[in-house]
């Protein structure tokens, strides 16, 4: 049944009469419509852009545990010798990255930080003994937050509208200053000494102004091909693909 109403609003479509494609795009709209009302992460994802444009980054929601094994052994090695070191997840999503980096470093200071509530709320329903912290983009605890040993952002600084749209030339819903101005917040976070990871983004971390206090860290595939378009400061397509530097460890004499 549910084939055979496909097929009819697939009709409707491609009809040749006007009226038959208005009430395509009408039922479209409505069904639309309804979802919202039922999913509360269809509503993050949709709402959640409008209300932070401008500050939010990634409006998908999706990740899933270990997605990054290379890049969490990194930081495995870098924070053994540390004690209790300090991590930070930004865009940490549902909480998967966080608690995957916790096997791994079990007397680690996790946190995360999302500007979804829906995320937040599902790290927090994920974490019952509340062993780590989870706070909003725009809240006090993330502002005052500081001296981090590893920063994560790793499939924060993009837009799907990049990959799906057919003139792509221009990036749109974030701009380079954007990227920058808040690659500057949270290089202020990060210690002399720590680690910015930074992965799947439209933008390059080396065109910021704070990339100077940086050196990329030295490992065997600290550079993967990725297949998406990179952006420059002018906000304008450089490439469809890019092997950027992924970890870049912050020079011991530069201020946190």
């Amino acid at each position: 049944m549910v084939g055979s109403l496909k097929a009819k609003l697939k009709q409707l479509q491609h009809s040749r009469f006007r009226a038959n494609r208005l009430a395509y795009h009408a039922c479209r709209v409505v069904w639309f419509g309804c979802r919202l009302l039922v999913n509360a992460r269809l509503r993050s994802e949709t709402i959640g852009p409008w209300r932070h444009r401008g500050v939010q980054h990634q409006r998908l929601t999706f990740t899933k545990p270990n997605r990054y094994p290379l890049l969490f052994e990194v930081c495995r090695r870098h924070c053994a010798p540390l004690g209790e070191p300090r991590l930070l997840s930004y865009g940490c999503s549902t909480g998967d990255e966080v608690f995957s980096l916790a096997e791994r470093l079990p007397t680690a200071s996790l946190v995360g930080v999302d500007i979804n509530e829906w995320c937040l709320a599902q790290c927090r329903r994920k974490d019952p003994q509340h062993r780590h912290a989870f706070h909003h983009r725009l809240s006090p605890e993330f502002a005052g937050g500081r001296d981090f040993d590893v920063i994560l952002c790793l499939a924060v600084f993009q837009r799907s509208e990049h990959h799906k749209a057919a003139d792509n030339s221009v990036a749109v819903g974030q701009t380079f200053a954007q990227f920058e101005q808040e690659i500057s917040v949270l290089d202020a976070k990060l210690k002399p000494g720590g680690l910015f990871i930074i992965d799947h983004a439209d933008f390059r971390f080396t065109d910021t102004a704070c990339a100077v206090r940086y050196t990329p860290l030295d490992f065997p595939n600290n550079r993967l091909l990725r297949v998406r378009p990179l952006y420059g400061p002018d906000n304008r397509k450089l490439a469809d693909q890019h092997d950027s530097p992924r970890v870049f460890v912050k020079r011991a004499n530069c201020p946190g």
